[in-house]
């Protein structure tokens, strides 16, 4: 259970809160900024064979539409992604939904990049790895923050992701362009989310506990343990074998 959130290019720190400035998860919902695009996907075609095939899906969906705005693929080698990476997270930012299939593992950086840019993620995988993801971090709200689609389902589909994500940011497929000023109540609830829980993920950019963003996913990590050490539910559930939990003292039965 003790899965660690990637570390992402997003960081912060509370005393940039201090001076005014407002964390990049939580912008959209404070009104501080407006996606541009519907969706954007940057990434190579590489990965597992099962990627492979989400990712030429994306590509081939976003290829039909007649307006940019409506889906952005920068796609590439492996090499030329990384190498415009300073462009990357701009264009999450401006995202309303990130694209974040599988590469060579189903869990990915750019799954993190995403929820720490306010950029609503798409993630393709099924529900029972969906729930076991990051158990300290993002059980409990994640599931209202993410577009969850099966792969299978996805790769069998006719619609294309363009018309399944315009129906969930604006309740209809009719859209010619795209307005990121008129978010539908569903999708404001996703990036009412992550504005409260993304920090979750965030990794501080210094040691000076003034300085360090209350409860990320340190914090998380360091409560866990914390609970762990003296409790025996919490040490086998976060480190699954008991053996190392026996000589603790439960005042309960384990669930």
């Amino acid at each position: 259970h003790l899965q660690l959130p990637f570390l992402s290019n997003v960081r912060w720190s509370a005393a940039w809160t201090r001076d005014g400035a407002i964390p990049p998860w939580q912008r959209p919902w404070a009104g501080a900024s407006h996606p541009q695009l519907l969706a954007s996907f940057a990434g190579s075609m590489q990965g597992s064979p099962l990627a492979q095939h989400i990712r030429t899906r994306i590509r081939d969906d976003c290829a039909t539409v007649s307006n940019a705005s409506l889906c952005t693929v920068r796609s590439g080698t492996k090499g030329d992604v990384l190498s415009g990476l300073k462009d990357l997270l701009p264009l999450k930012m401006r995202s309303a939904f990130c694209l974040e299939p599988p590469g060579m593992a189903t869990v990915r950086k750019g799954m993190v990049d995403a929820i720490l840019s306010g950029c609503v993620p798409v993630f393709f995988i099924d529900k029972t790895q969906f729930d076991l993801l990051w158990p300290l971090h993002f059980r409990g709200w994640g599931a209202k923050a993410v577009v969850r689609l099966d792969p299978a389902e996805y790769l069998s589909s006719a619609a294309t992701i363009t018309n399944r994500l315009l129906r969930v940011f604006t309740d209809s497929r009719e859209v010619p362009y795209f307005n990121g000023r008129h978010p539908s109540v569903a999708y404001r609830r996703m990036q009412l989310a992550l504005h409260d829980n993304a920090h979750k993920f965030v990794y501080s950019v210094d040691g000076q506990p003034q300085n360090q963003v209350h409860g990320d996913a340190s914090h998380v990590v360091l409560h866990a343990l914390q609970r762990a050490a003296t409790d025996e539910c919490s040490c086998k559930w976060l480190l699954v074998r008991s053996w190392r939990c026996d000589a603790l003292g439960s005042s309960e039965a384990c669930a």
